[in-house]
Order: structure tokens, then C-alpha cells, then sequence
């Protein structure tokens, strides 16, 4: 069973030193991302994107996958909102440092990490099992006791009434890190702080090239 001790260092050792700001252990996660009145939603799609922020011209680091609101669109770049960094910054950033096409898990799966983290966010918003299943890994993990099955972890979210599933989104949109290039990790404040004892989602890359979800674990005192 794969655990989370398997998937983050004790603390942030290898792992870039970025601009965002994260939120302490104590403050959890980051609030969920509100769209600007007008804007269409992208994701960062590669490592190093910088953000030039609006108006001191500073460039800002920004996590994979971190969910930026576009609000228009020109020959210097998007201009976008990104409503997950603390403080909530403005600013423009390259066209090709952005995905926005939504594929099916299962085509994702062979393309880059950010295509794959759109299509498992898509289907999870919208509980979508059959999309999820053949992505999951086989040990996919669920919780920390128990039998660890893509079908288990199925039955529990459905138990729960898909409280766990439905998180995915608040989950990735503050953008991925990883320690090891093996696992990519979900918020990337769980990668970075060893105190961090929410929710945490991880991804890998198998060896003929394949994307799989391998977890989606809550805290033990994490309740609803």
C-alpha cells in the first residue's frame, strides 16, 4: 500500500525554492480558487512558468498546475489572475505556459503531467467513475487501513457521499510538487511541509510512459 510517507521527504530538501506564497500547516490548504467575474479558467503547463506581475514588472515563480484565471488574451501574453497565490496576484504570462484542453483520462494519461491533472480534476468534479477507473493504479490508495483498490476506494467515496472525490479540485488547483520526480504530490504545500496533515492527492509516471492516480488519502483526524 502506498502511503504518504513513501511520497514526501522531511522536509523540503530537492525541491525548487519558489516565489508563491503557501500556507502554514495550521492554516491548511489554500481557500478554493473564485473565478474573476469574466474569465475562463487555465493551469500552468510546465515547471519554471513565471508570472510578470502587474504593475511592478516582478516576476513570480509559479507551482505546476497552479489554476490561473484568464482575463484576456493578447501578443504579450494572457493576462490572468491567480487567485490560489497568497496574496492573490495579476499579471501576464505566456500562452504556452497554460493548458486549457480537457481530454479523457485515458488519452491524458499518455500526454504531459498537466494534460493528465486536467482530465482526473474534470472527472472527479463531476464524480465520474467510469472516466476515473482505468487510471487509477491497481494498489490505488484510499486510506491508511484496509484493502487499497481503485473498486474499495470507489465504495468508501460513495459512502461518504464522494466528500473525498469532491475535494479534488481544491485539491490540485494550488499546483503539484515533488521531491523525487517519481511521485508528484497534491497540494504541493503536503510536499514542502512536513507538518501539513490535511488531504493529499499523488500522481506517477509509469515505465512505458503512462500516467496513473495512485492516491487520494485524508488525514486520520480529518473528519467531515
Amino acid at each position: 500500500m502506498l502511503l504518504c510517507s513513501s511520497c514526501v521527504a522531511a522536509g523540503a530538501q530537492g525541491v525548487p525554492t519558489v516565489a508563491v506564497s503557501l500556507p502554514s500547516a495550521s492554516a491548511g490548504r489554500t481557500a478554493p480558487a473564485r473565478p474573476a467575474p469574466g474569465s475562463t479558467p487555465a493551469w500552468v503547463s510546465g515547471q519554471g512558468a513565471r508570472l510578470t506581475v502587474i504593475p511592478s514588472g516582478a516576476e513570480l515563480a509559479l507551482e505546476l498546475f497552479t489554476r490561473l484565471d484568464v482575463l484576456e488574451r493578447g501578443p504579450g501574453g494572457a493576462r490572468v489572475i491567480c487567485s490560489v497565490c497568497i496574496p492573490v496576484v495579476e499579471g501576464y504570462l505566456p500562452e504556452a505556459d497554460l493548458v486549457t484542453d480537457i481530454y479523457p483520462p485515458e488519452v491524458a494519461a499518455w500526454g504531459t503531467l498537466p494534460e493528465f491533472l486536467l482530465s482526473v480534476r474534470e472527472a472527479a468534479v463531476n464524480r465520474d467513475m467510469t472516466l476515473l477507473r482505468p487510471v487509477m493504479a491497481g494498489d490505488f490508495t484510499y486510506a491508511f487501513v484496509g484493502v487499497q483498490t481503485p473498486d474499495e476506494a470507489f465504495a468508501f467515496w460513495s459512502a461518504e457521499n464522494f466528500w473525498s472525490l469532491d475535494e479534488m479540485a481544491d485539491l490540485l488547483d494550488p499546483g503539484v510538487r515533488t521531491t523525487n520526480g517519481r511521485i508528484w504530490a497534491a497540494p504541493s504545500t503536503f510536499v514542502s511541509n512536513p507538518a501539513y496533515h490535511g488531504a493529499r492527492a499523488g500522481f506517477r509516471r509509469r515505465a512505458d510512459g503512462r500516467w496513473e492516480w495512485v492516491y487520494l488519502i485524508r488525514d486520520v483526524n480529518d473528519r467531515h
